[in-house]
This record gives structure tokens, sequence and C-alpha cells, in this order.
């Protein structure tokens, strides 16, 4: 593992690395059956009170996505916004290093051009 989980100075909690890692690094994120978004409407679970559903989802061209399970959440979902972000998503939803990035250091990405 090299990411975790702790306080961020930006919001709430975020992923931070746990060893240096360098420019064009692939992220590993999301776990293999999470990592693709689906329509809110068929995320399970729908149980869950909506300010969950609204603050782990992400609003998109075709309506809310999120996790398929809010039971089991991928690190990735922590990800906060940065104008000047150390990742990036490509269209096959993976996640690389922008540039060096130092253990200790939150993970971010543009919200804009997230995905």
């Amino acid at each position: 593992m090299i990411f975790e989980l702790r306080p961020s100075a930006i919001h709430g909690v975020g992923v931070f690395a746990v060893v240096d890692i360098p420019k064009d690094t692939m992220l590993e994120l999301f776990e293999p059956e999470d990592d693709n978004f689906i329509p809110f409407e068929h995320v399970p679970n729908s149980k869950f009170p909506e300010k969950i559903i609204e603050k782990y989802s992400i609003m998109g061209e075709e309506g809310y996505s999120g996790p398929k399970s809010f039971h089991r959440m991928s690190i990735g979902w922590y990800l906060n916004h940065s104008d000047e972000p150390n990742a990036y998503c490509n269209d096959d939803y993976e996640y690389f290093a922008s540039r060096d990035i130092i253990a200790d250091e939150e993970i971010t990405v543009d919200y804009e051009k997230f995905c």
C-alpha cells in the first residue's frame, strides 16, 4: 500500500502518499470492481441517507455516480480538488502521478478535469 487516509488541510479527509511516487506512476486508487462510476439510480444500498450519497458521489453529465457500495469505498473516493493537482485520470479511469509526489504529500486531482 502506498496511500493512507489522513485529515486534510484542503477538506475533511484526504489521500496521502506513504512513500515517494515518481512522475507517471500509475496510482491504484480504486479497487478493480469499484473503478467504474455507475448512474446514481443504479447505486445499490439506496437506504443510505441522501446527505451521504451526495457527499460521496460525483455529479456528471448523466447525473450522480457513486461507489458500487457505500459499505466498502475505495480510497480514491476521498481525493480532494486542487487547481495545481499532482495526479490525473485518463479516459480509461486510470490514475497517474502528473509529477513526482513526495511521501506525506496529499494526492489531489482537478475536479474540472476529473475523468
